[in-house]
């Protein structure tokens, strides 16, 4: 299964072990810094009186969906080095969400980001015996505050790439058979660091799986059909450095 976005252990959330946290948090770092990036303006819905729970994978609104396929995005190269493909894809996706209109979207959705990002977090914090504020200042140099602010902002990106995703996925017609349930509950078994598939399907049901592999295969077609645009970045040499 390819590497994608959706993937980074549900929509962003790096597992980082505390023997070497350091680089991969540097990571997250960066990407945070990007998907915290305030899209469009959109219509939220007035969901605070429901009794149900948010879910960011699928969640409620309604998108009308503009250009997604060969959309162009921008990779530097400065004739050392080139933004990572990683940071390429960022660029995609947010130009698809971008392209897009959003209208009642639900604040429950992004709680539902939030509180998962908090809990694998603070997982990862009791499984290095490290305490929650310190582990945010070691990795993000956050605190507590801080970092819930920036997931939050994070959330509502997911939301709306989720909801684009899934509306994609619909439109291309994309399936998941028997087999690519199967694979992807192992893969994602693993990623989450559940001991077995079955502890894992205790609690992902099918049906949330069944969505995150379509929205897979809808970031991966995206991705496939979009344009790199090669930038030349020319650098001013100092008299005397090298």
């Amino acid at each position: 299964m390819k590497k994608k976005f959706l993937s980074l252990l549900l929509a962003g959330v790096v597992a980082v072990s505390m023997t070497g946290c350091s680089e991969a948090a540097k990571e997250q770092k960066e990407t945070t810094a990007v998907t915290t990036t305030r899209t469009t303006a959109v219509e939220f819905a007035d969901d605070e009186a429901s009794s149900e729970g948010g879910n960011y994978i699928s969640p409620k609104g309604e998108v009308v969906l503009g250009e997604y396929k060969g959309v162009s995005a921008v990779k530097t190269d400065n004739g050392q080095s080139t933004s990572t493909d990683k940071d390429w894809q960022e660029r995609v996706m947010l130009k698809v969400i971008l392209n897009s209109t959003y209208t009642g979207l639900s604040h429950a959705d992004i709680q539902d980001y939030v509180d998962e990002t908090l809990e694998f977090n603070k997982k990862i914090c009791d499984d290095g015996g490290y305490e929650f504020g310190e582990y945010l200042a070691l990795t993000y140099d956050m605190s507590e505050d801080e970092f819930e602010d920036a997931v939050k902002a994070t959330g509502e990106y997911m939301v709306k790439l989720n909801l684009a995703l899934n509306k994609i996925a619909e439109k291309e017609n994309f399936s998941i058979n028997a087999d690519e349930l199967k694979a992807g509950a192992e893969t994602y078994a693993g990623l989450y660091g559940y001991e077995d598939v079955d502890s894992f399907k205790k609690v992902v049901s099918d049906d949330v799986l069944t969505q995150m592999l379509l929205n897979d295969k809808a970031y991966n077609y995206v991705i496939e059909n979009a344009v790199t645009e090669q930038v030349q970045v020319e650098t001013t040499v100092v008299n005397g450095a090298e």
